[in-house]
């Protein structure tokens, strides 16, 4: 016989030798398998007996087997081991787990809705701040890139094809046979001075004719050697009016005698100065005034893109407390105040002025209000101002980063000017129009390549029309620059200059002689058509100077 509750072989016995249970007569014909599966009344009454047995009841079983019938002792002193529960916690860990995990995916990307509608414009906030982030950014890069200094030599070479160039649909380069721009050109932008050549030449050959030349201050000294063995200089300020400022003299002005123009020492206290301006900026746009418009889709470009909009209240308040911010950041600043401090004490510069000028100057301000579209992320999409009742100035971002892909436009319904900028890897486009009210209009578009020290100009197709006549423009190139240890051409290069303002009769009978004996290299340059006609006057001019 088999216990009918832990399925133990009793055999006769009438108590399991095990765990003490009753053996009855009606389980005696079961198999084990069904002693396992008596009725629910029988069970019952097998427990009420267990109980009993626990109790020392008179049913107790003896506690030794000896002497039953049945008895083995072998099984009898075998330990009864009750089968324990499985563990449910690793379960319940692990739902829990993924549980919070697909709870912080959702609110990752809920969270930008649900921010949304708790701060409408938490979002028009951050658009706003990250132009002060990527000037921060920018003007860190300038530093950086600056460690290394730049020596004043500079020398940039390069050449400029023209690929089209045509007038009401003639095409001009059918009167000339030269149809490249060569230059080699020297800049040593401590004291101004530059030197170099530019050529014409066709397609990569030599040039057939060559500008060599050199500028100081306002003067320009060169010579054109295939026309002319006599050197000339001109007063630049007569041509250009005025005086002449190069960048030169500026640079010049700014670090002389440097010997190189390395600003990274100045990058601490540059980042620092950047640092506390914007403070007051993102000061000022926390206090701007912000109302939620109805989502819409912005075009440019061909791209489309769905946007929130925001009505921006710009005011005098939010203005100078932003300006104070700022201030304070400055005058706080232990890098930045010590330069402050050295002009305070040339003049009135204090922290208590500048805040005082500050609120007078705004004073009568009136409240400047524009549209703000960003996408998700707080990420800035674009901006409408309307400068006036009819001019509408108008900028878009389309791309990731907020300098990637920028769309500008602006009109006041007459005129109009509208430009792009894409930038994708080492490629840069430029896209840009003006359109007048005349009908006149400049239509442009520029593919640049740039490497480390070489930019070439993939496309470059220019289309214009003034008072009627319409041009056309195509040309390719490449630029390459680098450093140089002497300039080619000085003042000493160009001896006995002639100014072409003060020559002599004998000096402009000389010249025309020359030019008449070495025109033949303009046969090189322009078409042989054009070349008869330029001959004729050669010869014209050649014989009218005999005469005199």
């Amino acid at each position: 016989m088999f216990c009918t509750k832990c399925g133990f072989d009793a055999q006769d016995a009438k108590f399991c030798p095990r765990c003490g249970n009753r053996i009855t007569d009606e389980t005696q014909q079961q198999t084990p398998n069904q002693a396992q599966n008596v009725d629910g009344d029988q069970f019952s009454n097998q427990q009420a007996q267990q109980q009993n047995f626990a109790t020392g009841g008179a049913n107790t079983p003896p506690q030794s087997g000896f002497g039953m019938p049945g008895y083995n002792a072998a099984q009898a002193s075998m330990p009864y081991t009750v089968p324990k529960k499985k563990k449910r916690w690793p379960l319940i860990t692990a739902l829990a787990v993924i549980i919070a995990a697909l709870l912080g995916v959702g609110v990752y990307f809920a969270y930008p809705y649900v921010r949304e509608l708790i701060s409408p414009k938490r979002q028009a906030i951050e658009a706003l701040k990250s132009v002060g982030y990527k000037l921060a950014d920018a003007v860190d890069d300038v530093m950086d890139n600056s460690s290394e200094g730049v020596t004043p030599n500079q020398q940039s070479m390069g050449i400029i094809s023209f690929d089209s160039f045509s007038a009401d649909g003639e095409d001009f380069l059918s009167y000339v046979k030269v149809d490249t721009l060569q230059y080699d050109v020297q800049t040593n932008i401590e004291t101004g001075e530059m030197s170099g050549t530019i050529g014409l030449a066709n397609g990569s050959s030599d040039a057939v004719m060559t500008l060599n030349f050199y500028t100081y201050d306002n003067t320009m000294y060169f010579n054109i050697p295939e026309l002319f063995s006599e050197n000339f200089r001109v007063d630049l300020s007569d041509i250009a009016g005025g005086d002449w400022y190069s960048n030169g003299n500026v640079f010049g002005y700014l670090f002389s005698g440097s010997g190189s123009y390395d600003i990274s020492a100045y990058s601490d206290v540059v980042n620092a100065a950047v640092k506390d301006i914007l403070s007051g900026y993102y000061r000022a746009v926390e206090e701007f005034e912000y109302k939620k418009l109805e989502s819409t889709t912005l075009e440019a470009d061909g791209l489309k893109s769905k946007v929130s909009a925001y009505r921006v209240t710009v005011t005098s308040e939010a203005v100078l407390s932003g300006f104070n911010k700022a201030v304070d950041a400055l005058f706080d600043d232990s890098q930045v105040s010590v330069y402050l401090n050295m002009l305070s004490a040339y003049g009135s510069l204090s922290r208590e002025s500048l805040k005082a000028a500050a609120a007078s100057e705004l004073a009568g301000m009136r409240d400047a209000e524009f549209t703000l579209y960003t996408r998700s992320g707080g990420r800035m999409a674009g901006i409408d101002v309307d400068l006036d009742e009819v001019t509408r100035l108008s900028m878009r971002f389309l791309g990731d980063d907020l300098s990637d892909h920028v769309n500008f436009s602006i009109s006041d319904g007459y005129d109009s000017v509208a430009a792009s900028f894409k930038e994708s890897g080492n490629d840069s486009e430029l896209r840009f129009n003006i359109s007048l009210e005349d009908g006149d209009f400049i239509d442009a578009y520029i593919c640049l390549q740039s490497e480390e020290n070489s930019v070439i100009m993939k496309d470059c197709d220019i289309n214009m029309d003034f008072d009627g006549t319409e041009f056309e423009l195509g040309l390719t190139g490449t630029a390459f620059a680098q450093e140089f240890s002497k300039m080619k051409f000085s003042a000493a290069s160009f001896n006995g200059a002639l100014n072409p303002e003060r020559l002599t009769t004998q000096q402009q009978t000389a010249l025309v002689n020359e030019f008449a004996k070495n025109g033949s290299v303009l046969k090189n340059v322009v078409s042989d058509e054009l070349y008869k006609s330029v001959d004729e006057y050669i010869k014209l001019i050649q014989g009218t100077s005999r005469t005199r």
